[in-house]
């Protein structure tokens, strides 16, 4: 292997790590601060748009290492440059303003269907290309559809110090393991830049956070996982290949169909904030902030490197691996309580 790919997560972490003291001071001259609310942990004012230096980091770090060490500069690297581009500005307006949610989510599948015109996209479906108008159709739907998926899915997460961000770097860790067999070039930058990005800024977000990484940072790196995600699954011949980026993020994945689940059986609005996700549920049985946001490390971790082990499972084992999967998510999540949908508020 290359050494030079691990100068790509150690540059981002240092550009991460240098640019996110210089993004607090400017939040805290300019009052872009995250006050407290009832909906919210911290009992301080906070600052925000920390996610503006792992969009820096990650932007430069990816630009560069495609010139010098590829020289090339895809127009897929550019249209996702764009479109990050795009979703941190509304990142930013919603950290300081706050954005109306279909605004944002009109944005959000803007940002995809840039994404999806650049080449990022599911374009067969067990076997079937999408050549006619309507798998063509089908494909952009799920695409847009997962793509807005993983960046809300991360940003219902952020609700506890270094939570999304650590649970980004372990996510985008173990993908960047995976890719290193796949000979993709723009895959492993982007999954080595945001790995060391999320780590860079990792250090200040931790409890007791001095800085926030705002829906600026959340909504990034939702996006950018989904988008390594669907790069992974383009060059791979086989269906698992999607499938092995989704069991990584399966935290905030389930997060959030279990957010989805919960508001349709008690008849609320779907976009409607609460403290009742996943680790509001764990901190009320233990309130150590700390010990909660380990814990949801150690499960991440636990399902990166089953993520791994999916990459060279076949056949009836393949789905005998998944059945396993499954039974062990549904136990944890019963036990945890998270299905006691009656006693969220």
């Amino acid at each position: 292997m290359n050494i030079k790919l691990f100068i790509i997560p150690l540059a981002a972490f240092i550009l991460s790590f240098l640019f996110t003291p210089l993004i607090r001071y400017i939040s805290t001259k300019r009052g872009f601060i995250d006050k407290p609310s009832r909906r919210k942990v911290h009992k301080k004012k906070i600052p925000s748009l920390g996610g503006l230096a792992i969009f820096i980091a990650f932007t430069i770090v990816t630009v560069i290492a495609c010139a010098l060490y590829q020289n090339i500069i895809l127009s897929k690297v550019w249209g996702i440059v764009l479109a990050a581009s795009i979703l941190v500005v509304m990142g930013v307006y919603d950290d300081i303003k706050d954005m109306p949610a279909v605004i944002k989510l009109v944005g959000q599948i803007t940002v995809a269907v840039i994404a999806y015109g650049v080449g990022f996209r599911i374009e067969e479906f067990f076997g079937f290309e999408a050549t006619t108008f309507w798998l063509k159709f089908i494909s952009l739907m799920i695409t847009v559809g997962w793509i807005v998926g993983a960046i809300n899915a991360i940003n219902l997460i952020d609700g506890l110090d270094g939570l999304a961000c650590g649970v980004c770097a372990i996510i985008s860790l173990f993908l960047f393991i995976a890719s290193l067999s796949s000979g993709n070039f723009v895959l492993l930058v982007f999954a080595a830049a945001l790995t060391g990005s999320c780590l860079g800024f990792l250090p200040y977000n931790f409890h007791p956070a001095s800085i926030f990484m705002g829906d600026t940072g959340s909504m990034f790196l939702g996006f950018v996982l989904s988008i390594i995600a669907l790069e992974s699954y383009q060059k791979s011949t086989t269906f698992i290949a999607i499938l092995a980026p989704i069991v990584a993020m399966a935290v905030p994945l389930l997060d959030t169909l279990l957010s989805i689940l919960r508001r349709l059986v008690k008849k609320k609005p779907l976009f409607k904030a609460d403290k009742n996700h996943m680790h509001h549920r764990l901190l009320v049985n233990d309130k150590s902030h700390v010990r909660v946001v380990l814990t949801l490390y150690a499960v991440t971790f636990f399902f990166g490197m089953i993520s791994l082990g999916l990459k060279d499972i076949k056949g009836i084992y393949m789905i005998a691996a998944l059945i396993m999967i499954s039974l062990v998510t549904f136990r944890w999540i019963k036990n945890s309580g998270f299905l006691d949908i009656k006693k969220t508020k």
